[in-house]
This record gives structure tokens, sequence and C-alpha cells, in this order.
């Protein structure tokens, strides 16, 4: 009964948000990683199709430009776009990242490249995108 108790008085704390990296800007971000073995390096993704790259520290001024695919992607809906991104775990021996997008032509892929050269796509899965949307309530 006391850790439920303590537990529900660390829920009803007051919660403060804070930018990490407030020099920073991103257009719909959807995900956030960091290179394998190096925390310093972090990622992030927008849903329009752009990995970019930028130092783990809150005063970060500038993220480059990793992977752009956003030649490629499908912006129809807010369900698709660039979804997602991992890295290998070997990643800084090999340099493989896997990007889960949907491809123009209402595809899901799933494709790994080679550092950020668009050229080394090789895709791994591919499927007809599920047009339904998922609406809660």
């Amino acid at each position: 009964m006391i850790g439920i108790l303590a537990c529900a008085a660390a829920l009803a704390a007051p919660v403060r948000l804070e930018r990490a990296w407030p020099a920073l800007r991103f257009d719909l971000p959807v995900a956030l990683a960091f290179a394998p073995g190096d925390p310093t390096r972090a990622f992030g993704a927008e849903q329009g199709g752009r990995i970019l790259e930028f130092q783990n520290r809150p005063d970060a001024k500038h993220a480059s430009l990793f992977l752009d695919l956003s030649d490629r992607v499908l912006r129809d809906h807010r369900e698709s776009g660039l979804l997602n991104f991992a890295f290998h775990p070997r990643f800084r021996e090999n340099g493989l990242l896997y990007v889960w997008y949907t491809a123009r032509g209402h595809r899901n892929r799933l494709s790994n490249f080679r550092g950020g050269d668009l050229s080394t796509e090789r895709i791994l899965l591919e499927a007809l995108h599920h047009l339904c949307r998922q609406e809660p309530g």
C-alpha cells in the first residue's frame, strides 16, 4: 500500500518540460536516435523525409542533413511519410541505417542505407500502405 501511495504522489508532482536543444528546430519530428557507441552524435527524423545529425549538447546550434528522402516519401496524411529509423548495432563498422517510410505509390517500405548515401538503398520489405486512418475516440 505504501508503494502505491508513493507512486501516486510522484504522479501528482508537477512536470516541467524543457527543450533539450533550444537552438534547433525540426519540421514534424517523428524519431530521435543516437549513433551506437557515440552518444555525442544525435539524429532526428522529420516526417517529410529528412534525417538530421547534430551534436548531443544543449548548446548545439546547427543540424546538418544526413539523409534526405523527401523526393521518395509520400506525405498525404499524418500516418505516412518517414516514420522511423534505427541504426545497425555495428553502425560504426558498417554504416548501416534502417529506415521505415511510406514511398510514393502508397507503399510502406523498410530499407537500409549505407551512411547518408541515397544510392545505396536496399529495399528489405515493401507492402501496400493501409489507407485507412486511425482516429481516436
